[in-house]
């Protein structure tokens, strides 16, 4: 593809016009799938989780895995180093805990 530049602007070919149009296209349609598998795997975690269902298997076409919340934990021991060092705090004191919610992970089968 080459572009055409005049009085400094871009000269786009009809047919590059289209296949811009198209990608547009595509990016919203796939924003909304991603949008509704959000909302299908929020829906099925939640009804395994309420359930104590920890794996589903579908013979052939996937696997559903509840992966459960979790915490971790972390420090940044480069930016108080200094300090640990003349003053003898305890990094452990500093740490810092992130809860990450549980999700459902989905394995498919070819």
């Amino acid at each position: 593809m080459e572009l055409k530049v005049i009085d400094n602007q871009i000269i786009i070919p009809e047919a590059v016009q289209k296949q811009i149009l198209k990608l547009q296209e595509f990016q919203l349609t796939k924003l909304e799938m991603d949008n509704e598998e959000k909302q299908i795997k929020e829906a099925l975690y939640k009804a395994m989780a309420d359930h104590g269902i920890k794996s589903w298997d579908i013979e052939g076409i996937a696997k559903f895995t509840v992966i459960a919340p979790t915490e971790s934990k972390s420090f940044d021991k480069n930016k108080v180093q200094a300090l640990i060092d003349v003053s003898g705090l305890n990094a452990e004191d500093y740490q810092k805990t992130v809860k990450k919610n549980g999700y459902l992970k989905v394995t498919y089968y070819d």
